[in-house]
């Protein structure tokens, strides 16, 4: 990889994975859920409440 950059585009499928990302609802936390999101992983924010 060597002269080349890293871009999402590298990032394989994540179909059946689960990401633990804090505050996906803005910020940093958004940006860090986008990419995975994108390639089909299931985003879980540990401070929302489910009912």
């Amino acid at each position: 990889m060597l002269g080349r950059s890293w871009s999402s585009d590298d990032i394989l499928s994540q179909l059946g994975r689960v990401v633990i990302v804090t505050g996906p609802p803005s910020g940093l936390g958004e940006g860090t859920a986008r990419v995975p999101a994108h390639k089909d992983a299931l985003i879980v924010d540990p401070f929302i409440a489910v009912s």
